[in-house]
């Protein structure tokens, strides 16, 4: 399967949180647009960014090259009006999706959010990249409340592949978890989808 990447500009970051995200969180914010995990339970693949694509979804992927600045610039007009800020990272996307290796987005958007920090930030992944910003989580979490949300569909690698072939397996992402949380970083396991 190859995967169709483009990078784009974004208006804007920080999307007001509507929905199951409007308890708990002001705002999402989405480094990428698509992912190239497409677990077939995903609800994206019935919103609009995918229904009028062309391209599967699993297939594309839209790299925000501004990100980072977006978030500083959205995030200083926010406290000039004293806002509060909640941030759920990512909710229609994976930020540490492959391309996350080479692209940086989420790591530079972290970066950002140290030197002007939400209130609060829940960072929902599959992937075990994570642990690469180790060293940045632990300095967000001086400076605000963090929680690092690991999705494991099942305990049950014949059935994850059913769902989630090309996510990364279920040990592995166990293994993480554990590692962000001897680290001092909170952290979670996503029971998802149930």
């Amino acid at each position: 399967m190859g995967i169709k990447v483009n990078k784009i500009t974004a208006k804007k970051i920080l999307t007001e949180a509507k929905g199951y995200l409007d308890v708990g969180f002001t705002h999402s914010l989405n480094p990428y647009s698509g992912c190239p995990f497409g677990c077939k339970y995903c609800y994206v693949r019935e919103m609009p960014i995918q229904k009028f694509k062309e391209v599967l979804w699993g297939e594309w992927v839209e790299i925000k090259t501004n990100a980072a600045e977006n978030y500083r610039d959205e995030i200083i007009k926010l406290r000039k009006k004293n806002k509060e800020v909640n941030i759920f990272l990512s909710s229609v996307t994976d930020p540490y999706q492959p391309i996350e290796r080479k692209a940086n987005i989420t790591r530079a958007v972290l970066e950002e959010m140290i030197n002007n920090p939400p209130d609060f930030l829940q960072i929902q992944t599959s992937s075990p990249l994570i642990t690469r910003d180790i060293d940045l989580l632990i300095k967000l979490k001086e400076v605000c409340n963090i929680l690092v949300s690991m999705t494991v569909e099942t305990d049950r690698e014949d059935i994850k592949q059913i769902f989630a072939p090309h996510v990364p397996g279920i040990k592995l992402r166990l293994k993480t978890l554990k590692e962000l949380h001897d680290a001092g970083i909170p952290t979670q396991a996503s029971i998802s989808p149930v």
